[in-house]
């Protein structure tokens, strides 16, 4: 059970994270040029990532960690947690924002 558990993390964290991170500067890349269509943001997105995937995961690794420990260990007390985990995303978003922006520089 424990074993099927850990292969189960393990499997969505190969999968789903290369994906979101491929297209995770669309939002910004749609506030940058409001004019842009989904689907060229998406491209735009995808272009700017080439290379970077690996940087923008290690960079946001620790926030992710604490959102997962936030989420184990707080889950008991809603009204800290709601605060706490509000606070954690908004450093992943803010750290996103400073790859995007580093990225557009470097380009």
């Amino acid at each position: 059970m424990l074993i099927t558990s850990f292969l189960t993390v393990i499997g969505s964290v190969v999968l789903v994270f290369p994906v979101y991170f491929t297209y995770c500067m669309a939002v910004f890349v749609t506030l940058d040029k409001p004019e842009a269509s989904v689907f060229s943001a998406l491209r735009e997105s995808r272009r700017m990532m080439k290379g970077h995937k690996w940087t923008a995961f290690r960079t946001t690794l620790p926030i992710l960690a604490a959102y997962a420990l936030v989420s184990i260990f707080l889950n008991s007390l809603y009204f800290i947690s709601f605060f706490v985990i509000s606070i954690v995303e908004a450093v992943f978003f803010v750290t996103l924002a400073i790859i995007y922006d580093d990225i557009r520089r470097n380009a």
